[in-house]
Parts: structure tokens; sequence; C-alpha cells
């Protein structure tokens, strides 16, 4: 985790919510270090859905436009190479 400046948060969980929390913690230390984890978590599966490359290589393993190499910034970008 970043060192920058953190904020605080606090938060009601149903009891199951908790437990697993609870259990986690054993494993990584803290309940704080477990929920910073499965943000963290989310947020890089969140980046690689963004993430203008995967779209190419999706177009590309759907068999792609056959000028795919030839005009991958279109592709990836929306722009068209000179």
């Amino acid at each position: 985790m970043s060192k920058k400046t953190s904020e605080r948060v606090q938060l009601y969980l149903e009891p199951e919510q908790y437990q697993f929390l609870a259990r986690e913690a054993k494993k990584e230390g803290s309940l704080a270090a477990v929920v910073r984890k499965l943000i963290d978590e989310r947020l890089k599966g969140k980046r690689l859905e963004e993430d203008p490359i995967k779209r190419l290589s999706e177009l590309a393993a759907e068999g792609g436009p056959e000028n795919l190499s030839e005009q991958h910034d279109r592709y990836i970008y929306g722009k068209a190479t000179e």
C-alpha cells in the first residue's frame, strides 16, 4: 500500500462478513490489510478490463479484422495510422 495520505473509514458489516474478515485477518495480519487487499484485487481487475491492449488481443483472438496489424492504432485508440 502506498504511504500517501490515507483515509479513515468506518463501516458496518453483517455478521457473516465480519467473520470472513476475522478469519482472513488471522492469515493477513489485520482486518485493514484484508480490506485493502480485496480492494486492490478488484481495482486490478478493473484496470485490466479498461486496458486497450486487452481489447486488441480480444480482437485478434476472435479472428479480428484483416488489417489489424496495420491499423492497430485505429482499433486500440480509435485513430487511423498515417
